[in-house]
């Protein structure tokens, strides 16, 4: 047997890239921690890439021992530069994952490959941004069923937010750092409110709260806010209030939202003439960053934001989407779901973590670093400024105005090997999207690319680099082809006419549940005016996958969405 591991070690000497394909490499962990556990599993091994299939019937010749079948996956990845990450994956997968399901996934995650000029390793990027790692790992722990995903995406959106105009990029043109990111998923499957709480509590405990918008907003008071006007009160204020108010008027055109309920939104977006509408032109532009943004109306005058920057971070489901984004839609053709990170599961994934005991509380290493990144790229001055005015009675009326005294950005220089591998992935995209039959997803293939240096701008600055170095763009990269799967995905589900329905039904009884804070199938019927027996079967659906709980008090049976129950 000695012998067996010193020729394994010997001969097994093949690479693995574990930065694409995820879900590929996570079936075949899950493959590789059954066939250790001694589980009959050997029919699966056909469907692996190497080295998992190597290293799978090198474990099944084993004996059905633990120890002699660690021993054997031990040899079998001595060689390999990924051991470290194989051995973690394989230890982390759950022993009683239904491989049926994982292989169903891993069918799904088939995207049209990168040309192999613009294939960069996630490896050179593992020192990119440890502050990212750190909070990934938090964010993890305190939202179990999040979807993998989510927790990265929302980590890039607290950093987007912090840097607020003050980090850019000159390359043909100005490129600032901000990021649109969507958690596109069914409501309470992979925990999108929770994910997104704690990314609020971060700025919260990082005291950089007051660069985040109010949670609801029109068009119209969403640009109010963003002006630099004194709060009323201004002059009753404490000095912690005081201090708060200044440092909004110091960013008042740089902000971050988080918007909860983005699929009504959206819906209203679409309305003609709605309330909403206006937003969808807005958006659009303020991803831009333009020096300036002006909207005026009859009624109301000139709405004036300088030096726009919005970090946006929205929650919404497939179902939501579905009517206006089929194919051929116009929100994939104007380019407004182009602007956005689409963070989407595959069809049938989801987690069965669990919280763990105890109070959350935001560590030093996530709000620390924040805090000290913000100081060191400069908080502009405001100056305050009196002003006279003559009431409606003839009275004079004196008040006070900000005035921002702009800060010059940090300006980022691009490495030769960064400058060639945005382009050489640039070019690669547009030539896997010149080959699509999908003709919506053109304009998010053309914006993958300026949004990884987005993301690699904003790690070369975190880390305190004046350049941006080919580190910071391969794992930018690689976080951007995790969206361009996004994308795909969201894509497939909302123009499966079949399943969206379905997914249209539950949401409503979801909606429902979240509202009521639990109910019984009577009022669910009541509310939906859907069938009882359709009700009655998704129910029994929800509970399976352990998004609802059912309840029995006395003679009544409640049901309630699970993160609503206190255990």
């Amino acid at each position: 047997m000695v012998a067996l591991f010193n020729f394994l070690a010997h001969t097994l000497r093949i690479e693995i890239m574990l930065t694409t394909n995820s879900s590929q490499h996570s079936y075949a962990a899950q493959v590789i921690r059954k066939l250790i556990d001694g589980q009959d599993v050997e029919s699966h091994l056909s469907g692996l890439l190497n080295p998992w299939k190597e290293i799978g019937r090198n474990i099944a010749a084993c004996p059905a021992s633990a120890t002699l079948r660690t021993q054997a996956f031990e040899a079998s990845i001595a060689n390999l530069s990924d051991a470290d990450e194989i051995r973690r994956m394989v230890f982390a997968a759950d022993l009683k994952a239904d491989l049926n399901q994982s292989q169903d996934l891993f069918d799904q995650v088939s995207l049209p490959a990168l040309p192999d000029a613009c294939q960069v390793s996630e490896k050179e990027g593992q020192s990119a941004c440890s502050w990212l790692d750190d909070y990934i790992a938090h964010s993890k722990l305190w939202s179990p069923r999040g979807f993998e995903w989510f927790h990265e995406s929302c980590g890039l959106w607290i950093l987007s937010i912090v840097a607020a105009r003050r980090v850019l990029v000159h390359m043909g043109k100005t490129r600032f750092t901000p990021l649109y990111i969507a958690l596109t998923a069914r409501t309470s499957s992979f925990s999108k409110s929770t994910t997104a709480g704690i990314a609020m509590s971060t700025l919260q405990r990082a005291g950089l709260d007051y660069l985040l918008m109010p949670d609801n907003s029109t068009p119209q008071k969403f640009l109010m806010e963003m002006r630099s006007a004194l709060p009323e009160d201004y002059a009753e204020l404490d000095d912690f209030g005081k201090a708060r108010a200044l440092n909004k008027i110091a960013f008042a055109g740089q902000r971050g939202w988080y918007f909860e309920e983005f699929g009504q939104g959206i819906a209203a977006m679409m309305r003609r003439d709605g309330p909403m509408t206006d937003f969808r032109g807005l958006l659009r532009r303020f991803d831009d960053t333009p020096d300036r943004y002006e909207s005026g109306t009859i009624g109301r005058g000139n709405d004036v934001v300088e030096r726009p920057y919005l970090a946006l971070l929205v929650s919404m489901t497939p179902a939501d989407l579905a009517p206006f984004a089929q194919r051929g839609s116009s929100l994939w053709g104007d380019g407004f779901l182009a602007r956005f990170a689409l963070i989407t599961p595959p069809l049938g994934a989801r987690r069965r973590g669990r919280f763990p005991k105890g109070e959350r509380r935001i560590p030093a290493n996530l709000f620390m670093p924040l805090q000290e990144w913000n100081k060191r790229l400069g908080i502009p001055e405001v100056e305050l400024l009196e002003e006279k005015a003559t009431g409606k009675d003839g009275k004079n009326i004196n008040s006070l105005r900000g005035k921002v005294k702009p800060l010059a950005p940090v300006v980022l220089e691009l490495s030769e090997e960064v400058f060639e591998a945005f382009y050489a992935y640039d070019d690669g995209l547009n030539e896997i999207c010149n080959k699509l039959t999908i003709q919506d997803l053109d304009g998010n293939y053309s914006r993958f690319s300026e949004k990884a240096l987005r993301i690699a701008a904003i790690f070369a600055s975190l880390n305190k680099s004046p350049k941006v170095e080919i580190s910071h763009w391969a794992r930018a990269q690689a976080i951007s082809e995790r969206w361009r799967a996004g994308v795909h995905f969201l894509h497939q589900q909302i123009n499966s006419p079949l399943p969206s329905q379905t997914l249209e039904t539950e949401e409503r009884i979801l909606r429902v549940l979240r509202r009521m804070k639990g109910a019984s199938a009577r009022e669910i019927r009541q509310q939906t005016r859907l069938p009882a027996r359709e009700i009655n079967q998704i129910l029994d659906e929800l509970i399976e996958a352990e998004i609802v709980l059912r309840e029995t008090v006395g003679k009544a049976t409640k049901f309630k969405m699970l993160e609503d129950v206190d255990f």
